[in-house]
């Protein structure tokens, strides 16, 4: 309840290298691209 269709079902959390950024945990869900090289 009180959570919206598309809610996100990975972890988040604030980003450490930019502040009011909330990202996905990494290693907790796959990520659809490729890390730049």
């Amino acid at each position: 309840m009180g959570k919206g269709p598309d809610a996100p079902a990975i972890p988040m959390r604030p980003s450490p290298t930019e502040p009011g950024v909330i990202e996905p945990v990494p290693g907790a869900a796959p990520v659809p691209q490729e890390p730049p090289r």
